[in-house]
């Protein structure tokens, strides 16, 4: 078998090894998993390429977990461990599985002997693979955030806005952040979709009294009609509502509240690619 598929193999094992990892911390970064994470590709890489036969294994093997670092760096803060584990665990380990692959691969590209134009080809589709990967990080992050939240029941919605364009997509946990800006007067509306979790539009709203009360902003809470609340601050108007199993609230610094109602019934499913480019 060629040296560089047994090394894409052994990086694709430690990526698997990775996932396990996470898997039984539950995602928890306690002080074990978190030096087994950071560690353990070291060790259990030194033997797969020792057993893989590789032409100096031990570079090999020294080199390849920097190339899942090498990943994770460049793709900054959008594409994280934890973001690709939120695929669930057999997806997100395929991914992690690519990964170590490719960063094995790379580094038997660079280590072991080889003619010069089968070593350029290799570290070339590679070094390809991760700069694709890095250019749609962000569809990457948002496709995890949808699994997430698919997983919760709650839907991926999004509003039909004409004249406005989405400037940021964001989520955390099962929840999704949007913000859009008005093309002609740049009015901004900020959407939040998470899930309802037995909370109402009612004690959304009153919550954030509670908040106001610690942080010092006045803050009044008024039904408008049946499932329908409207939080008002000094700097920010916020409308408060269901949609399936989702509380949505749209606020904005400028819009008016008859603006902001109007856009609760534009709201529909939305895929992640059509998210990612609004």
């Amino acid at each position: 078998m060629n040296a560089l598929i047994r090394a894409a193999i052994a990086g694709a094992v430690v990526g698997l090894a990775e996932a396990a990892i996470f898997g039984l911390s539950r995602g928890e970064y306690d002080l074990l998993a978190l030096v087994a994470l950071l560690f353990g590709p070291f060790p259990l890489g030194m033997l797969l390429c020792r057993l893989g036969r590789l032409p100096h294994w031990g570079v090999v093997a020294a080199l390849g977990p920097f190339g899942a670092v090498a990943f994770f760096v460049g793709a900054d803060s959008h594409l994280s461990f934890s973001t690709i584990m939120e695929f669930g665990e057999w997806r997100g380990g395929l991914i992690l599985m690519a990964i170590g692959a490719c960063s094995y691969a790379f580094a038997a590209g660079l280590a072991m002997p080889m003619h010069r134009a089968a070593r350029v080809s290799a570290l070339g589709v590679i070094a390809a693979a991760y700069i694709a990967a890095w250019s749609t990080q962000d569809v990457i992050a948002l496709a995890a955030r949808t699994q997430v939240m698919a997983r919760a029941g709650v839907p991926v919605i999004a509003p039909d806005l004409p004249g406005y364009r989405l400037t940021r997509a964001d989520g955390e946990d099962a929840s999704l952040s949007l913000s859009y800006e008005r093309q002609r007067d740049h009015s901004d509306l900020i959407i939040s979709v998470e899930p309802k979790r037995g909370t109402t539009p009612k004690s959304a709203c009153e919550d954030r009294i509670a908040d106001s009360v610690l942080d010092g902003t006045p803050t009044t809470c008024r039904k408008v009609s049946a499932g329908i609340w409207i939080r008002t601050e000094t700097m920010r108007t916020t409308v408060l509502a269901t949609h399936g199993n989702a509380l949505v609230e749209v606020g904005s610094d400028t819009a008016s509240e008859a603006e902001l109602l109007a856009v609760l019934p534009t709201f529909r499913p939305i895929g992640v690619w059509e998210l990612a480019h609004s």
